[in-house]
């Protein structure tokens, strides 16, 4: 009697610890990181072209990250990726089924909004490929 009742406590403190966990670790919210992009393609087809100007991203609780490049032209790049701890992924989509893929590594966790980050790239066109950097200069 006593070895179940003790089992049936310790399983209510098991359930309660479970579930203090999930409240422990509270969804973060979802931020905005700013700051300076630039992209050039050294190789392949579409050498010469670069990619800058300001790029704004949001960033949710998993690491999604939507937003948007202003080109120092004035066009909008849509802008999509994943970052997790210091890895980032990013997809910009050109338009006209046109998109410049990047990896790279961030100096800080994204959700920091700050450091530098770079790495390379290819495309629009197959063969292309460059390098990237990002300094991300905060949260708006």
């Amino acid at each position: 009697m006593l070895r179940t009742l003790l089992g049936s406590i310790g399983l209510v403190i098991l359930v309660l610890g479970l579930t203090g966990c999930g409240a422990a670790s509270a969804v973060a919210e979802t931020i905005q990181c700013t700051g300076d992009f630039e992209a050039t393609i050294y190789q392949g087809p579409s050498a010469g072209l670069s990619l800058v100007g300001p790029l704004s991203l949001q960033v949710d609780a998993a690491g999604n990250l939507t937003g948007e490049l202003t080109a120092n032209d004035g066009a909008l790049i849509e802008v999509t990726g994943q970052a997790i701890g210091r890895s980032i992924n990013l997809v910009f989509n050109l338009g006209e089924d046109k998109r410049i893929f990047g990896v790279g590594s961030l100096e800080n966790d994204i959700r920091d909004c700050k450091g530098l980050s770079g790495g390379p790239f290819t495309g629009p066109e197959p063969g292309d490929s460059g390098d990237w950097g990002y300094g991300i200069g905060g949260r708006s």
